[in-house]
């Protein structure tokens, strides 16, 4: 078998210690399955006729019937859903919402606390979603409305919130406004020529463009030179340029994405407006938060800033675009946020929070690829800078931060010599670092792998898995919401062997189970990118993973079960270093006024042995909150300690008179350890080192 059918998935990993089954596991949803299904009729009795949720809380703004907290968005643990790749429930070879509501107990067993769900709109073909034919409808692909209704009624009885997208940026170029205006430029152009269509064009009135149009020259001349110096999004794919011709309407358009894509005008009001009515539409809906896909490029032009120039993206008028857009939210809605994707340098991503009155959140795009470059370099350097340069967000508001998600792992804000290191290590292969050569890797500025292929270790299942969870040990003890896209937690792959357009590699479907399709679908003929067995090489699935405590999903619930006993760890207190000696060991603090939170991670495939420089203050006593193994710290935190390859610690220190933190019922994985998540455990997980690395222990869940 070759290295890639050998790291196809990790169902099953490693067998650490005593062999798992699928009566040793304990059921959480179980429990509380006829809970959840009552409450889900609850939130279905508070819509109207029209399916819209409009309940008036104290201050007479809209609310959705979720528990008031207006600061929700700091601490919930996100699972991003590809909609059509997910589940599915009708038959059809895609998947849908149907499949995506029976799949919501899989969210409840993992600890996850909000879903983002990828565009469910109508769409023209192109971009899987993100080319909109109508923002007021849903995809009959995936369902009906009502189906989406019912999603959003049966995730807040299990009290997951809901994030849907706004794509503001664009359309798709099928879309009504779209085709009606290439009728009425081709009518102008027919009529009263080309002068005329270009005075309509550069028009800032309602009445002018909804979409940025150029008569200034034809097909035969070639496009504008206006804003020449703008980047393209896909330049792999968009050779051409920003500027595409239309032979309909006679005149070149502006788009930043695909050809197919043409940007809004957001130099007309009625841009604002429409977007305006559109976001209320889906807030009546009870969606709780709304992701502003591609925020940067509402505007074109050019802006000097932060020592730079930025061509078509950050110009101030969108961020005022944004501001108004916040505004129609918090002035009619409770407890809604707005999530906005700016993957920019860390300067310019920054000003989307404003001064705490743009999105509430922002996807975290500068400190993920730090995160895969100091695994790979074995140095904790440029992490702990990336997190500082974090540091000093406005007051309630949060990083949303991710490992992987639905499109390429992007190198976009990295330097080109780091971009070009990473390019060469995964299109070239790294025997070294275990990589195997994937000449297809590349594609954007960028590379279309997953969470798994990026740590590497092809050819070591177990010291893949650890690595895997190295990364989780960082990703969930930092500041910020943590986001797990679907499939990480089975240690899903990136699909080779494959011709696959654009970033579908990573849009692999859900693996369930071993049953037909992967337990994906029941239809003979999927639609959708599905990865098949090599040379006999399992696939991961949700099942296996479920039965073994040992696995790396059951190991990252046990993560996520841990941190929910950590007020520190859901809050936004920001890290600290806490000095080590060795550069292969990452070791930060972060503190609330009653407990504080040492999370260190050995980036190493190796044994490390460093010093640790941890300042116990009189009256705080030291516990074990988390591990990959037991860390005895009976005598307090050792000023030297060894860390196994890629062994994590999570080390607690609590005030002498602080109350036992609260567990929020959470209980172990594993039977016969039923016991609650108290802050006075020893709570250690030897599971997955046990074998490769020779670590004694007990599979999952152990107190003391």
């Amino acid at each position: 078998m070759d290295a890639v059918g050998a790291v196809r998935g990790m169902s099953g990993l490693i067998a650490h210690g005593a062999p798992a089954t699928a009566a040793s596991v304990i059921d959480d949803v179980a429990k509380v399955g006829d809970v959840a299904v009552s409450r889900a009729a609850d939130f279905a009795a508070l819509r109207d006729a029209d399916g819209m949720v409009k309940v008036r809380d104290a201050s007479g703004r809209i609310s959705n019937g979720m528990p008031s907290d207006p600061l929700w968005h700091q601490k919930t643990p996100i699972y991003q859903v590809y909609t059509r790749t997910f589940a599915d429930g009708l038959g059809t070879g895609t998947g849908n919402l149907k499949g995506a509501t029976e799949r919501l107990d899989h969210l409840q067993y993992m600890r996850q606390k909000a879903v983002w769900i990828s565009p469910h709109h109508p769409y023209g073909g192109k971009d899987q979603g993100y080319d909109i034919v109508d923002y007021f409808a849903v995809n009959p692909k995936f369902g009906t409305m009502k189906d989406f209704e019912h999603f959003v009624d049966e995730a807040h009885g299990r009290d997951i919130r809901v994030i849907t997208e706004m794509v503001a940026n664009h359309t798709s170029n099928q879309h009504k406004w779209f085709t009606d205006e290439k009728a009425k430029l081709a009518d102008i152009v027919r009529t009263k020529g080309r002068g005329a269509a270009q005075e309509y064009a550069e028009s800032t009135g309602k009445d002018g463009p909804m979409y940025v149009w150029d008569f200034t020259r034809t097909k035969e001349q070639g496009p504008p030179d206006k804003w020449k110096d703008v980047r393209v999004i896909f330049d792999d794919i968009e050779v051409e340029g920003n500027w595409a011709w239309s032979d309909d309407a006679q005149g070149y358009y502006w788009h930043r994405f695909f050809t197919e894509q043409p940007d809004l005008n957001w130099e007309n009001p009625r841009a604002a407006e429409e977007m305006a009515g559109v976001l209320k539409f889906w807030l009546d809906k009870g969606v709780d938060g709304i992701r502003l896909d591609a925020v940067p490029y509402l505007h074109q032009g050019t802006r000097n800033a932060h020592g730079r120039v930025y061509h078509g993206e950050n110009m101030r008028e969108t961020h005022e675009q944004i501001k108004r857009i916040r505004a129609v939210m918090d002035e009619g809605y409770a407890d809604r946020i707005t999530v906005g994707e700016a993957n920019m340098d860390a300067a310019a991503t920054r000003e989307y929070f404003g001064n705490g009155d743009e999105s509430q959140a922002l996807f975290d795009f500068p400190t993920m690829p730090q995160m895969y470059m100091g695994l790979l370099e074995r140095d904790k350097t440029r992490i702990l800078a990336a997190l500082k340069q974090a540091q000093g967000i406005p007051e309630g508001t949060a990083w949303m931060r991710f490992l992987r998600n639905h499109d390429e792992l992007t190198l976009e804000k990295v330097t080109p010599e780091e971009r070009e290191w990473m390019w060469q290590m995964f299109r070239e292969g790294d025997a070294a670092r275990g990589i195997t050569a994937d000449p297809e890797s590349k594609i954007n500025l960028g590379l279309r792998i997953r969470l798994s292929d990026a740590v590497g270790h092809d050819n070591d299942l177990a010291m893949k898995q650890k690595a895997v969870e190295a990364l989780n040990a960082i990703h969930y003890s930092v500041s910020g919401t943590p986001i797990m896209y679907q499939g990480d937690e089975i240690g899903m792959d990136a699909i080779r062997g494959k011709n696959l357009f654009d970033r579908e590699r990573v849009r692999g479907t859900m693996q369930w189970d071993a049953t037909k399709n992967h337990g994906f679908s029941s239809a003979d003929n999927v639609t959708e990118p599905m990865a098949d067995a090599v040379e006999g090489a399992r696939i991961a699935n949700v099942a296996d993973q479920k039965a073994d405590p040992n696995s790396l999903m059951n190991r990252t619930r046990n993560m996520l079960l841990a941190r929910e006993t950590s007020p520190t760890l859901q809050s936004g207190a920001h890290e600290v270093e806490v000095p080590t000696s060795a550069k292969e060991l990452l070791a930060f603090q972060r503190s609330s006024d009653t407990e504080r939170v040492v999370s260190m991670v050995n980036l190493s495939p190796n044994k490390t042995t460093s010093t640790l420089e941890v300042d116990v203050p009189d009256g705080w006593r030291v516990e074990h909150l988390h591990g990959s193994r037991e860390f005895d710290v009976s005598k307090g935190i050792p000023s030297t300690v060894t860390m196994e390859p890629y062994e994590y610690q999570w080390i607690r220190l609590v005030k002498d008179d602080a109350a036992p933190a609260a567990t929020g019922g959470a209980t172990s994985a594993v039977a016969g350890a039923q016991q609650p998540l108290s802050s006075g455990a020893k709570l250690g997980v030897a599971g997955a080192m046990a074998g490769a690395a020779g670590i004694g222990g007990v599979a999952g869940w152990r107190s003391h």
